[in-house]
């Protein structure tokens, strides 16, 4: 998690430049594509990940609840946003700004280098999930031009 090894006074100064956003059922937390810097941690409720795939269809890739952060590729290099996020049930969002971030990073080092290693840790843990994905479909793929 994204404030994991973190004391509490370190999470209280993150907690000091965070912002709290609430969000109603099926309302849109992102939009893919849209612009932001902004890191969001869900401190209450559930939300679901999804990726367009035309005027009216998308892929569901996952569901998010209490403790888990999105955002990361906006927060970090400052890229449009992959998926949208909606919320299944009402949510309570911290939204962590990024040029706040580096300013906090820079006057507290630890706690930026803790940070960058939760961010870390959980985009590998995502990458092994999205390879184990991959590798399913490309033997679905493989077996279903090739039935035996």
């Amino acid at each position: 998690m994204l404030l994991d090894n973190l004391t509490d006074e370190e999470q209280a100064l993150v907690a000091e430049i965070c912002k709290i956003r609430e969000f109603r059922t099926d309302q849109t937390i992102v939009s893919e594509g849209e612009k932001g810097g902004a890191l969001l941690l869900i401190r209450k409720g559930r939300a679901e990940v999804r990726k367009s795939l035309g005027a009216k269809n998308h892929k569901f890739l996952r569901e998010l609840k209490k403790g888990d952060f999105f955002g990361e590729m906006c927060f970090l290099h400052h890229a449009p946003r992959s998926a949208s996020v909606i919320a299944l049930e009402d949510c309570e969002i911290l939204e962590l700004e990024g040029l706040e971030f580096d300013k906090l990073a820079a006057k507290y080092p630890e706690i930026g280098l803790k940070v960058y290693k939760n961010i870390a840790a959980e985009l590998v843990e995502r990458l092994r999930r999205n390879n184990e994905e991959l590798k399913k479909a490309v033997l679905w793929a493989i077996e279903g031009a090739n039935p035996r």
